[in-house]
């Protein structure tokens, strides 16, 4: 039922596989709670975020949650499709999209990243504890359909999987695909690997649909990649240019508002609790210094990654204080 690349727990048995079918067009939702089809075996749900799931007729297998509302998707889920939840992957450690998935360890094996456990286990998640690591990739054969789970090095977190499900066409990048909503999360981005792994998404085969991690509706490889590429590289161009002219990261942070951005005000990102600007200028500078963290390790990100957010880009150079 599973085959792993750099194996850490492992019990395979090879099935056959079958082709998906498209099933139309894909919906947009709302904030509203709800389980939205996106082909013949693929499901959307969630509410203000987005999860997954893929029906096979041996059961399902789940991909994140979202907090106090699993016990819902339990009761949807038996009531719609009478199979059990069969396996529950979790794309990384941030607790918002994985929140109460261990709702379904009576019957569900967890699977995840090899990194991500110590996460788990350090901050006290509310969630599924993964019985199945991997390094590299794995792929899930349940019911005749494949899904392959990819590790793409540190991007989003250091533990950030995508998952593909290539007879459907679909492809889940939870808080990487950004598309129109362009602005970086610098909590634990990795910049350099990000913008490989980016380019690498664009163009992996098999993919009508992307779903995000947070839009209202799905996307494409260009809009939720290589958008998000131009923006990342061209934020990376312009702060290395400034360091390279011997700028300090405070000077770099005053100027580059306005300087290496274009303000836009078609849309605003929260800096605070209280305070949003046009996201695509001064957040960029300022997002991973005023915003506050979910966790510890998040809440330590913060502090930290403000100026490495900045600093990154000066490849060996450490920043100047």
């Amino acid at each position: 039922m599973i085959r792993l690349k750099s194996m850490v727990s492992i019990g395979i048995c090879v099935l056959a596989l079958s082709n998906g079918v498209a099933f139309g067009q894909a919906p947009t939702w709302t904030n509203e709670r709800s389980i939205n089809r996106l082909t013949e075996h693929v499901y959307r749900f969630g509410a203000n975020q987005n999860a997954m799931f893929v029906v096979t007729p041996d059961g399902i297998i789940l991909v994140d949650g979202f907090c106090n509302n699993m016990q819902w998707l339990k009761s949807e889920l038996q009531t719609r499709f009478k199979v059990p939840v069969k396996y529950v992957v979790l794309s990384h450690d941030h607790n918002s999209h994985i929140c109460d998935t261990q709702i379904f360890g009576d019957t569900a094996v967890g699977i995840g990243h090899v990194n991500l456990k110590p996460h788990l286990v350090r901050e006290k998640r509310r969630a599924l504890i993964p019985q199945i690591m991997f390094e590299d990739s794995m792929e899930i054969e349940l019911g005749g359909i494949r899904v392959v789970l990819l590790y793409l090095g540190p991007t989003h977190s250091d533990n950030l999987i995508q998952v593909h499900v290539p007879s459907e066409g679909v492809l889940f990048a939870p808080d990487f695909a950004r598309g129109r909503s362009a602005l970086p999360d610098y909590r634990d981005l990795d910049v350099h690997n990000a913008l490989k792994a980016l380019r690498t998404l664009a163009y992996l085969p098999d993919v009508k649909i992307v779903l995000e991690g947070h839009d209202k509706s799905t996307t494409t490889q260009d809009v939720g990649f290589l958008a998000f590429h131009r923006y990342l590289q061209a934020m990376r161009d312009r702060v290395l240019e400034r360091m390279v002219a011997g700028k300090s990261l405070e000077e770099i942070h005053k100027e580059s508002p306005w300087l290496i951005f274009k303000p836009s005000t078609s849309s605003l990102c929260r800096v605070s609790r209280t305070r949003s600007i046009p996201c695509m200028t001064s957040c960029i500078a300022i997002v991973s210094r005023t915003s506050p963290g979910l966790c510890p390790s998040e809440r330590l990100g913060n502090q930290v990654n403000g100026l490495w957010a900045l600093g990154v880009v000066c490849l060996s150079r450490p920043p100047r204080r």
